[in-house]
């Protein structure tokens, strides 16, 4: 708080505050003196005002008729007896009752930002009135600005983290406002037991995801965008479904402080005000999305593998045999994986739908290793682009230690011939892969046009067919018990014989179709639902 002093006014503030034994404001009043000139004026803080001193200066000015200083005591003493639900009515008077909010059952002297479905907690460090200006014909209107700091998230090198944020308030932003609801009208709040306590709990949380390099989790709801920080699930588009992530936060090396040198506070003679709070987000790289996030650690959870998953994975014996023996000897796998010498690449031919990718799938459950997915589409059409990004995506895969999968690159693995670009797309390709020590999975639809380079550089060529035999009893049964379709013995057998040839994935889309229709019309599912779901997956 701050009064206006004149000419014609000092002896009666000087007297006043002599009185009340402030010699800080009668002295400060003194050394204003020789600048008091004609119409000039000087403002003299009023630091820590006690409620008696408030009331006994709002006599004065009343007596006096100084009706604004009058005002603004009026609207503190109101805010110090009633925080909470007294109407702010004077924006010099704001910075004052401000602090005396904050400092009413204080705990750390922060404000919770509210974000979805957490709080990130400020300490707050400055709250002045900032007087209005005219400048060239532009007017700025007075305001309150309050400023604070966090230990927040960030991407560059060897940055400090401390984040900066301010807010601030206009004479007709706070007609009619409490304090309180003038905070939420920024999106925060006073800090209470329960904030800290969940606060606390984050925080432990954060010191273990933090330090859980290159481990995969689960995020739900809503992610920081990268680009801007302030913005909340508008980059990633999060809400509602779970995503795998990778912490990749040695790619970022943060530095973290837990003390601030607050003389706002000390010279109010508040000397608890002084530690930073920690934004418990985590550096992830979503791998679905294929893009990098901050992820509060309240929507992450550790990913748990499922290497029984392998008993249904439904392949000629010859195929699970080599998988048994990949993941048989770890120790092995560890070595050819962090070796100079080269990686470990499989390729995976044959039509679509009959299990290539599943088998990747299946196999990072297996070793218990986060699955990349690559598709050939994110990895451009030029020779130079290929070469560009799967240099980035194999850096990437091998500094995580994953299986890698690359998604149909029927472009990329194609026996070369007469075109020019065709063969240089290969041959970067080929190149590029030359440097990879870690696992990787190809996927191609072409079975007998793979460049031979390509698959001299392969430990292994499976090659996939529809399943035939027992195969496609077992194929049914399981998605069957997966997505609980109850279907009989004798429906499996009917629809065995009725499409022959169906691969692994046509199974599952139209069973997953087939239930949609029997729950909508209330019916089991026969072979009858089966074929007239079947018309719409052109079989």
């Amino acid at each position: 708080m701050n009064i206006e002093i004149s000419a014609k006014t000092l002896d009666v503030f000087h007297a006043f505050f002599t009185e009340q034994d402030r010699k800080d404001i009668a002295s400060a009043i003194d050394d204003r003196r020789s600048w008091l000139r004609g119409d000039s004026t000087q403002l003299i803080p009023l630091p820590a005002p006690t409620l008696e001193l408030l009331e006994n200066l709002r006599a004065l000015c009343k007596k006096e008729g100084f009706r604004s200083l009058m005002m603004q005591c009026t609207s503190l003493i109101n805010m110090i007896k009633n925080p909470k639900e007294a109407i702010v009515g004077n924006l010099k008077a704001l910075p004052m009752a401000l602090e005396k909010f904050i400092q009413a059952d204080a705990i750390d002297g922060w404000l919770y930002q509210a974000h979805a479905n957490f709080y990130l907690p400020y300490l707050v460090t400055q709250i002045s009135f900032v007087p209005g200006e005219k400048s060239r014909g532009h007017e700025t209107p007075a305001r309150v600005v309050v400023e604070m700091v966090a230990n927040a998230a960030s991407t560059g090198k060897d940055s400090k983290n401390l984040k900066r944020k301010t807010i601030s308030f206009t004479h007709d932003e706070i007609a009619g406002q409490t304090i309180p609801t003038l905070l939420m009208s920024e999106g925060f709040y006073h800090e209470n037991p329960e904030l800290k306590a969940e606060y606390d709990a984050n925080n432990e949380l954060f010191k273990s995801y933090f330090a859980a390099d290159y481990k995969q989790f689960l995020v739900k709801d809503a992610a920081f965008s990268i680009g801007s920080y302030d913005t909340i699930g508008k980059a990633l588009d999060v809400d509602g479904g779970l995503f795998k992530v990778i912490n990749d936060e040695p790619m970022i090396s943060r530095k973290f402080y837990s003390e601030f040198a607050n003389k706002f506070w000390e010279d109010r003679g508040v000397a608890d005000f002084t530690q930073i709070p920690f934004h418990p987000l985590v550096y992830c790289f979503f791998l679905e999305l294929h893009e990098y996030a901050w992820a509060h650690v309240a929507n992450m959870s550790e990913y748990v593998y499922q290497p029984e998953l392998r008993e249904k994975l439904i392949l000629p014996e010859d195929h699970k045999d080599l998988i048994d023996i990949l993941t048989s000897d770890l120790t092995l796998l560890e070595d050819i994986v962090t070796s100079k010498t080269g990686g470990t690449s499989i390729m995976c031919s044959g039509k679509p739908g009959t299990g290539k990718t599943l088998t990747a799938e299946i196999y990072s459950e297996v070793i218990q290793k986060p699955l990349y997915r690559v598709h050939s589409g994110l990895l451009g059409t030029s020779p130079d682009e290929v070469e560009r990004q799967l240099k980035v995506v194999l850096t990437r895969a091998q500094r995580w230690q994953c299986c890698l999968l690359i998604d149909e690159c029927d472009t990329w693995v194609r026996e070369r011939g007469n075109d020019i670009e065709q063969n240089a797309i290969v041959a970067s390709f080929l190149r590029t892969l030359e440097y990879y020590s870690g696992l990787l999975f190809m996927t191609t639809n072409r079975t007998d046009d793979i460049d031979d380079a390509i698959l001299s550089r392969c430990i292994a060529h499976i090659k996939y067919a529809p399943p035939v035999g027992e195969q496609r009893n077992l194929i049914w049964q399981t998605l069957s018990d997966n997505y609980k379709a109850q279907l009989t013995d004798e429906t499996i057998i009917n629809a065995i014989e009725k499409w022959p040839e169906i691969a692994g994935r046509d199974i599952k889309e139209l069973l997953k179709l087939a239930l949609k229709f029997a729950t909508k019309s209330n019916s089991c599912i026969d072979l009858a639902v089966l074929t007239r779901c079947a018309q719409f997956r052109g079989l």
